[in-house]
């Protein structure tokens, strides 16, 4: 390589490094310790993305969705690790919008960053056109697309360089928490357009994220068909609920190793007991991210006992005895980030529907269509106040709602909406509730009595 070529190299690692996103990329040190998939969990899961990654079969995108806290980025770090350690992995951009990892502006560049610090054809490539324009990584995502993916990539396949030689994953995990609906939806159909009008692409794309509504319709539209292959991870999979078993023995095996000085149980018992076990174990109901949260109040708390830690859970999940301290603090900052995003003139009516669902599912369980009419709801309005809940509540889609239900994901979402002072502002009140009720039925009965005296007239 000439001096001149060295030169131009650095300086476009330089010009990109100015514009990525730190802390997005697979072994950042910002995201460490990052969630990965328990071993021995995720089998199948893994088993048949890596038969895609081996065979595509002409879809070269795969879309990996589930709702809140199941998992998604454990088996996308997973992945990318098992990727980068075959060889086969081109980027990674893990999302967050909590951490300010949410910028649609920087995701093509620090996945162009990751790119050139790999591969030297490609850095060759892009380095004269950064120098001589450094203001493409300031212009729209379409011409960013264009620039730093699919011209380099054309001309590598026309040189058969050995960056071409297998296919390349760049995975973009949690694209729901990109800032902005419509950026959320340009990366689909870009990457789309790429796949389907390049055929052979030396890319495939796993992109992870929550089942929000306007995601699906992108990914379901058939204009413009986007070939992709789907993976669904929901909480109730029996996959799922024997996972949380193992990743539970194997994470209290790890605390007990860890705190053998505190836990005065003798060797040849188990801890913790195995009632106590199966109680988180169907609490948890498959949703990992409640099942490690546990974990960690148990066995990372300074300042107290495994033991104190453990009864503490036990007594929070019995739910019969007021607590002063919520093990499940981190999984509620969750559910508060998703309820905050719900526009405050949908909340009133997202609220009343939420509370329905949550105190009277019991009792008789309306379809989506009956309870949209008995609240006296257009289904436009109806639909609209659960669009940004599809992460915590599975919302049939409408042509089934008469014939399907809305069901919370996981009980805990119910937990926390029904305790004002973990939800706060979001506290379904019971009493509230049965009063709308009562409205309603009276509103309902009204029309029917008029209804009658119509038919009587």
């Amino acid at each position: 390589m000439t001096t001149q070529n060295l030169n131009l190299g650095r300086t476009v690692v330089e010009i990109l490094g100015q514009h990525k996103v730190s802390g997005a990329e697979v072994d950042s040190s910002a995201r460490y310790p990052p969630p990965r998939c328990h071993p021995g969990t995720r089998k199948a899961l893994r088993a048949r993305i890596t038969a895609w990654l081996n065979e595509p079969c002409g879809s070269n995108i795969l879309w990996l969705y589930g709702p809140a806290g199941v998992g998604k980025s454990a088996v996308a770090q997973t992945v990318a690790e098992h990727s980068r350690g075959t060889g086969c992995l081109g980027a990674a951009f893990f999302f967050s919008r909590p951490n300010k990892r949410n910028n649609p502006n920087g995701v093509l560049p620090t996945l162009a960053y990751q790119l050139a610090i790999q591969y030297p054809d490609y850095k060759h490539i892009i380095a004269q056109y950064l120098v001589d324009d450094p203001s493409i990584l300031d212009k729209d995502l379409r011409t960013q697309f264009r620039e730093l993916i699919i011209t380099p990539f054309a001309i590598l396949e026309s040189q058969i360089s050995p960056i071409t030689q297998r296919p390349l994953l760049i995975i973009l995990d949690g694209l729901d928490e990109c800032d902005g609906e419509d950026a959320q939806c340009d990366f689909v159909h870009l990457i789309g357009e790429y796949a389907r009008t390049t055929g052979g692409t030396p890319l495939l794309w796993m992109i992870c994220s929550r089942p929000e509504p306007y995601l699906k319709n992108v990914f379901s539209r058939t204009k413009n068909e986007i070939r992709h292959k789907r993976e669904e991870i929901t909480p109730d999979d029996h996959e799922a609920r024997n996972d949380i078993i193992t990743f539970l023995r194997d994470g209290f095996e790890e605390i007990r190793e860890r705190y053998s000085d505190v836990i005065c149980v003798p060797p040849d018992e188990s801890w913790p007991p195995r009632v106590h076990l199966q109680a988180i174990a169907r609490a948890s109901s498959g949703l990992f991210i409640f099942a490690s949260t546990l974990l960690k109040f148990i066995g990372g708390s300074e300042g107290d006992d495994p033991e104190t830690q453990l009864n503490v859970c036990i007594t929070f999940l019995d739910k019969s005895r007021e607590m002063s301290i919520n093990p499940l603090h981190p999984l509620d900052l969750l559910y508060l980030q998703i309820l905050l995003t719900i526009p405050t003139n949908t909340l009133p009516t997202t609220m009343r529907i939420m509370s329905m669902c949550l105190f009277y599912r019991q009792h008789h369980q309306l379809s989506a269509q009956e309870l949209c009419y008995f609240l006296h709801l257009d289904q436009s309005t109806f639909y609209s106040s659960l669009r940004r809940l599809h992460s915590v509540m599975d919302v049939p889609p409408a042509p089934y709602a008469n014939k399907h239900s809305l069901q919370f994901y996981h009980a805990s979402f119910g937990d926390f909406l029904r305790d004002e002072r973990r939800s706060g502002s979001f506290y379904a009140r019971e009493d509230k509730t049965h009063s709308d009720v009562a409205i309603h039925c009276l509103r309902w009965l009204k029309d029917v009595i008029k209804s009658e005296c119509g038919l009587a007239g």
